[in-house]
């Protein structure tokens, strides 16, 4: 479809698909990772803080042992895995 439409023959390429989250941050130490946005019910343009992608950037960088710069608009309010 995407060729009919663009008239090239194109490829997706996912380098990161069979990564877990903290793989990703692991990898990424030192990128703006602040700047992406991975919520399924975001508030006021920012995290929700309470779906389970909240969850797994949370716990992601709790793994890897990194600070979460991550605004979220409802911090512990809920979300399985978090801790305030």
């Amino acid at each position: 479809m995407l060729a009919a439409a663009t008239g090239r023959q194109m490829e997706i390429v996912r380098p990161f698909e069979g990564l877990t989250k903290a793989d990703v941050l692991a990898r990424g130490h030192g990128l703006p990772l602040e700047l992406t946005f991975s919520c399924l019910a975001p508030v006021d343009g920012v995290h929700c803080g309470q779906c389970n992608k909240c969850a797994e950037r949370a716990r992601a960088y709790a793994t890897v042992r990194l600070t979460d710069p991550t605004a979220y608009a409802n911090r512990g309010g809920g979300v399985i895995g978090w801790k305030a």
